[in-house]
């Protein structure tokens, strides 16, 4: 084999099942990018056409994965990957009968278990977070569970519960697996321990015979059957690894691996996460405490509900469609100056609270009168960015408090980067370094796994230094720092209003 050859086989496929569409990226074992495909999803609408109740189809995910691995092989320019590895949302299920037979496959959004998460929380909502970390109890695997055996007429035929990319995973491979740091965000493994919560699930008469076998990121759990080697045009037997939550991929391939790292996944909502030594749990339970994907180190995260969701639905109000709109935001965006001459965004994002999720007040507070304001697009779009700056600062000062320590570092990645007019607005509000790392983070996390797993390098620790590309360093600018502090407490006085508000809805 010619060195040339040599050097193309040793890439690593990953797979992403975020939250609006599928990828799939080839990555080398330098962490570089070879090859990136993508496709929506196809969902279908539950009875109210709630966007908050509705499921993939199976059919056309597993469809879209097959088109999307397609692509990015071509993109590639090889078909031969060392290893195939699969990340997703981390709130995501899936209930199969067999490896033909996918009874249920539900996006995060699915709140159909409301109710059941209702009267989980009553009966042991401390438990639950002492244990798992996370609340609300809708989110986990326990409520959707219930509700899906009272409503699913297949249920009593299921196999298996699991998170979406272990349902790709187990359609690959044949293999059915969870990782440890997944497990826990679906609030079926205990944090500390990082095994199986069998008492708190009995408790919650969970059907415990559902579970897959428990792995840790970076095993290799199956091989590649024949049938989804002819279905994707991979090598049949090619090694297919576990990876884990999307967020934490992300921040691993972020470079944020030591105690104090933060990382923030600024996409369609803005997740942010701290680096601790031990889990840190909230006596107000307003933040979530997960596992890294490496051993040894969890998170404290805290995140905005929306971010680029709130930048988007802002996009086709005022251009009648989100098409190319970060581009259009940007150049429109850096006219304006700090503060968007007093325009203030309320747009959704804000300081989590996982106890208190509800509707809040928003929109634009304007100076008036309107008729001799020169304020314009420029600074509504400025203005909303500037709210999704805002509320970052807010949730990193929380996860601050909670972890009882200041971040190191910070770095941020996802879709919003994309635009320089944020990610300086970010920089100048936060008053310190940020580095903005390279696209596709979460699916090079993914790959970091898969590289690990089969041995392009030592371990996970080796992987993450060979494949962590470098990020661009942003520093403050401090005229406009400085005037952010003082909109940044007008911010933080008008969010504690409009949320004394909320009663009135």
């Amino acid at each position: 084999m010619s060195r040339r050859a040599s050097k193309e086989s040793r890439s690593v496929l990953a797979v992403d099942i975020g939250g609006s569409s599928i990828r799939a990226a080839v990555f080398d074992e330098r962490g570089r990018l070879k090859g990136l495909r993508s496709r929506s999803h196809s969902f279908i609408p539950g009875d109210d056409n709630s966007p908050f109740t509705e499921e993939l189809d199976p059919a056309a995910t597993w469809v879209s994965a097959i088109r999307v691995i397609r692509g990015a092989m071509r993109d590639a320019g090889t078909g031969s990957m060392e290893a195939v590895v699969a990340t997703g949302q981390r709130h995501g299920l899936a209930l199969t009968a067999d490896l033909d037979q996918t009874l249920y496959l539900g996006p995060t959004s699915e709140a159909r278990a409301f109710f059941h998460g209702q009267a989980i929380e009553e009966e042991v909502g401390k438990e639950i977070y002492d244990i798992t970390g996370h609340l609300p109890a809708l989110l986990g695997a326990p409520a959707k569970l219930q509700w899906l055996e009272e409503t699913h007429p297949g249920f009593q035929h299921a196999t298996h519960v699991m998170t979406l990319d272990g349902w790709l995973t187990h359609k690959l491979s044949g293999s059915a697996s969870m990782s440890d740091a997944s497990g826990i965000e679906l609030g079926l493994v205990d944090l500390h321990s990082r095994r199986w919560a069998h008492d708190l699930l009995k408790r919650l008469d969970a059907p415990l015979h559902l579970l897959p076998p428990l792995c840790i990121p970076g095993a290799v759990v199956g091989s590649l059957s024949d049938y989804a080697a002819a279905a994707t045009g991979l090598r049949s037997g090619t090694p297919v690894v576990a990876a884990g939550p999307d967020t934490q991929c992300g921040l691993l391939a972020i470079g944020a691996h030591e105690t104090g790292d933060l990382g923030i996944l600024a996409g369609s909502t803005a997740p942010i996460q701290m680096v601790v030594g031990k889990p840190v749990l909230d006596p107000d339970q307003r933040t979530w405490t997960g596992a890294h994907i490496l051993p040894d180190r969890w998170v404290v995260e805290s995140g905005t509900t929306d971010a680029g969701g709130a930048l988007m639905w802002l996009a086709e109000i005022l251009f009648g469609d989100a098409t190319d709109a970060l581009r259009r935001f940007d150049r429109l965006a850096a006219k304006a100056s700090p503060g968007s001459l007093g325009s203030l965004a309320m747009l959704g994002p804000r300081q989590a609270d996982s106890t208190n999720l509800g509707p809040r007040w928003g929109g634009f507070l304007l100076t008036t009168p309107l008729t001799a304001s020169r304020i314009d697009r420029s600074h509504l779009i400025r203005a909303a960015m500037e709210n999704v700056a805002f509320a970052i600062k807010a949730n990193i000062e929380q996860i601050e408090k909670v972890a009882g320590a200041a971040s190191t570092s910070i770095s941020v990645a996802g879709g919003l980067t994309a635009s320089r007019s944020f990610c300086r607005i970010l920089t100048d509000v936060l008053g310190s370094g940020l580095r903005v790392a390279p696209s596709e983070a979460t699916a090079l996390g993914a790959a970091i796994c898969a590289a690990s797993g089969v041995g392009l390098h030592a371990d996970l620790e080796s992987a993450c230094k060979h494949m962590v590309g470098s990020s661009r360093l942003l520093q403050p600018d401090p005229v406009p720092s400085l005037e952010y502090e003082g909109l940044y407490e007008r911010w933080r006085l008008m969010s504690n209003h409009m949320d004394q508000a909320r009663d009135i809805l």
